[in-house]
């Protein structure tokens, strides 16, 4: 928008956008089988990981908390050896995007992580908006400036290793009712009918 000038009013900037009553009303439905049989409290990722992500993070997080269980859902598409020989980790696979709420919700908490290149830090990734569309505490292993200024005091930002493990148990242990009903009402807005009627009240 800055660099539009004088044609700034013009531009109608729309992020990702969600289900979000998909996601809102998943702690309504049955825990899928797989995950009711994984211990809690559990820290939970959901979506495609890559050797972008951070893993040597998570890695460290869950040898740091083997009273946690660390649960990845999604297709892998990278060398995830070292965290899948933990006893405390789960992969689960990719999933149907219909039964991705009711893993979330099974989450005490919702983490995610890469490697600080530029594009990450610059990049505003959509499972945000559905981790805070299920009410959960989101801890994530990099800084992602768009984030930290949509949903300020929503989304913890660590930088080491050890200030993410810390987050993870601070995480749940500071979770409430009103914090979670703050979460989904943050992203109450950020859905395709939203979306729609923005774009149509900009035209009128």
């Amino acid at each position: 928008a800055r660099r539009a000038g004088t044609n700034a009013a013009k531009i109608l900037y729309l992020p990702h956008a969600i289900n979000h009553r998909l996601f809102a009303d998943a702690s309504s439905r049955p825990r899928p089988a797989d995950l009711a049989a994984i211990p809690g409290p559990i820290a939970g990722y959901f979506g495609s990981l890559t050797e972008a992500n951070d893993k040597a993070t998570f890695l460290a997080a869950a040898r740091a908390l083997p009273d946690w269980s660390f649960v990845f859902v999604g297709q892998v598409r990278g060398d995830y050896g070292e965290l899948d020989a933990l006893p405390n980790v789960h992969f689960l696979g990719p999933k149907p995007h219909g039964e991705i709420p009711a893993y979330g919700a099974g989450f005490d908490v919702c983490f995610m992580g890469w490697l600080p290149h530029e594009w990450i830090t610059n990049c505003f990734p959509l499972k945000t908006l559905e981790y805070l569309a299920l009410g959960k505490p989101i801890v994530c292993s990099v800084p992602i400036a768009e984030l930290r200024d949509t949903f300020p005091d929503l989304i913890v930002f660590t930088e080491t290793a050890e200030q993410f493990t810390a987050a993870v148990v601070a995480a749940r242990g500071a979770d409430s009712p009103a914090l979670e009903a703050a979460r989904r009402r943050a992203v109450g807005d950020f859905t395709w009918q939203a979306y729609v009627d923005k774009v149509l009240e900009n035209l009128a």
